[in-house]
């Protein structure tokens, strides 16, 4: 039988390997989700012409031709399943025989609403961002990461990567050219103290309509970051956008939805390399002799 006790030089060492173990648990992955293609959104222009299944099959696809915002999800256990939904795209209402068309669709918001998600968070930001409540990409929180691409970023994968199957899914709908497109987005409506910077940190889209050109349509990346200021109210902030071809060849998207919300609880959170800083001057603490807690003696029988 051996016996420990607290003096024991065996002891630091067990709590030195328990402290840095939880150390690598406490350090985000880094990652956005967990998928390999890191990008979220993407832009393209749909290519269905006719409604192929539901009430409304045989119509004409009331979205054809226009710029559409999607919302990628890959599948990387089965690639094949990989697909966008399209947020905000122009859709019918009524009975078949004399639909309405209407400039957005039931799925029109960022997070999407069926996903049951709250409204992403504003939190604290730094640099340039210094002051104010930001959106940010957080690891493993869907829809985070507001990066859009050109569907057109997909184009040339191998065939049976995830990302090839994404770029022709449904069918290929999403995969024409944005050839000669110039794609900007123009804002809609917006909550009173929400503003858009961007990746410069200056503030975009001040007015209702103003349009901030993204870039030619198969190649550009856009990351738009939405802020507060830093005492801003707690609350719901929202904003409502368009994208327009600004050389006039494709039709302007639906209206689509981005939602953030200010909680002065969630916007100062502990980082947790503190709490690891905490658990190392803990154990530096009882290595060199020096307790805040009443003394004890531990004893440890190994048979």
């Amino acid at each position: 039988m051996i016996k420990i006790n607290s003096q024991s030089k065996l002891l630091p060492v067990r709590w030195l390997c328990v402290v840095v173990a939880m150390g690598f648990l406490l350090v985000p992955s880094g990652r956005t989700h967990a998928h390999a293609i890191n990008t979220e959104y993407f832009i393209g222009v749909d290519g269905l012409s006719t409604i192929g299944s539901g009430i409304y099959a045989g119509l004409s696809n009331p979205n054809a031709g226009r710029l559409t915002f999607l919302f990628a999800h890959p599948d990387e256990d089965q690639p094949s399943l990989s697909h966008y939904h399209s947020i905000g795209a122009y859709s019918y209402s009524g009975p078949a025989d004399n639909p309405t068309t209407n400039p957005t669709n039931v799925n029109n918001r960022i997070p999407e609403t069926f996903s049951g998600q709250s409204p992403l968070p504003l939190l604290s930001g730094s640099g340039i961002h210094s002051g104010r409540l930001i959106s940010q990409a957080l690891p493993d929180l869907e829809y985070s990461n507001l990066q859009m691409h050109s569907t057109q970023n997909l184009n040339g994968f191998a065939a049976g990567t995830t990302e090839d199957f994404l770029f022709h899914s449904s069918g290929d709908r999403w995969s024409g050219s944005l050839e000669g497109a110039m794609v900007g987005l123009q804002l809609i409506g917006i909550t009173s103290g929400l503003y858009i910077a961007n990746e410069f940190g200056d503030i975009v889209l001040s007015s209702l309509n103003d349009i901030y050109s993204l870039g030619w349509g198969n190649n550009f990346v856009f990351t738009p970051t939405f802020f507060t200021a830093g005492d801003a109210a707690d609350g719901i902030y929202s904003a409502s956008f368009r994208l327009v071809d600004l050389n006039g060849g494709l039709y302007e998207s639906g209206v689509f939805n981005f939602d953030f919300q200010v909680s002065h609880q969630l916007s100062e959170p502990v980082p947790l390399f503190l709490l690891f800083a905490g658990l190392v001057g803990m154990l530096i603490a009882r290595t060199s002799g020096f307790s805040v807690f009443p003394a004890m003696t531990m004893n440890m029988q190994v048979k």
